[in-house]
């Protein structure tokens, strides 16, 4: 079935033994080969680095750029489904790769989510709240979004962005100019700072057949960064804490059933096992 038609494998269901693709070779990566494998799925990865985490663990990985159109057409030709580890992947190869195998998520929440510009202005379009913003692509646009929206604001760079990087917050003319030399890197997106309270996280999956299942989380977030999740559900209630940078390969991961604490601390290579800790 591998290199199947993307209309066509929309509509069936892979069972274990299908090849399943991804776009990314960090850890995001990772934790989907080890939960893939352990269901009976192959995986394969196209990483723009050798030996990257999701590639040590992958049955086969092919090392590319994100941005080459006829090698990511090549690899999704190869697997039955195709999947984006992160958004920093080129649309058109993911558009490309379209044509010769189901992907989701697919190229046009791709395109959205890819740009906060496309984004902010998704959200805006169909109703969703949002703060104030405004765009600019160059330093006239910078200075009437300053005028709009006053201080303090926080200047994003609208694509390749992540984890507090691209970003300048300004309180007042000394940080004018840093603002500027971002803007002039690329298109900026400019929001009035808020205080946040809380980083609300939701991941849902949808079956061809529209079945949709959800799962929502409460983050925290400590010098622009994610740095801890809860979990609540009926039956536990999990806590992801983010590694320090003391220790990158340290993950925390503790498990409480609703009758009696079991902490569980691993490393990443036991991060499998603290997973599927059952409550007692």
């Amino acid at each position: 079935m591998s290199g199947a038609n993307g209309a066509g494998a929309a509509r069936q269901v892979l069972l274990p033994g299908a090849t399943l693709g991804v776009l990314g070779g960090g850890q995001l990566g990772r934790m989907f080969a080890f939960a893939a494998l352990r269901l009976g799925y192959r995986v394969h990865v196209l990483t723009d680095a050798a030996g990257s985490p999701a590639a040590q663990v992958a049955q086969s990985a092919t090392v590319a750029s994100y941005d080459d159109v006829d090698a990511v057409s090549r690899f999704a030709a190869g697997v039955d489904a195709l999947t984006l580890e992160f958004e920093n992947v080129s649309s058109l190869a993911v558009e490309s790769a379209q044509q010769h195998t189901v992907v989701r998520p697919g190229v046009e929440a791709l395109a959205a989510t890819q740009n906060r510009g496309r984004e902010k202005a998704f959200l805006a379009r169909h109703g969703f709240p949002h703060v104030p913003f405004e765009q600019a692509s160059e330093a006239g646009d910078l200075e009437a979004a300053f005028s709009a929206l006053g201080a303090p604001c926080v200047v994003k760079s609208a694509g390749f962005g992540y984890d507090g990087k691209g970003q300048v917050v300004v309180t007042g003319p000394e940080d004018l100019a840093p603002a500027a030399a971002l803007a002039k890197t690329g298109p900026v997106v400019v929001e009035q700072l808020v205080e946040l309270a809380a980083e609300l996280s939701v991941v849902a999956a949808r079956s061809y057949r529209g079945e949709i299942v959800r799962q929502g989380w409460r983050g925290r977030c400590g010098r622009g960064v994610l740095s801890s999740s809860r979990l609540r559900s009926s039956r536990r209630q999990r806590r992801w804490r983010a590694p320090s940078w003391r220790s990158s390969s340290w993950w925390e991961w503790r498990v409480w059933s609703s009758s009696s604490p079991v902490p569980a601390a691993c490393s990443s290579t036991r991060w499998r096992r603290a997973l599927t800790t059952p409550a007692t």
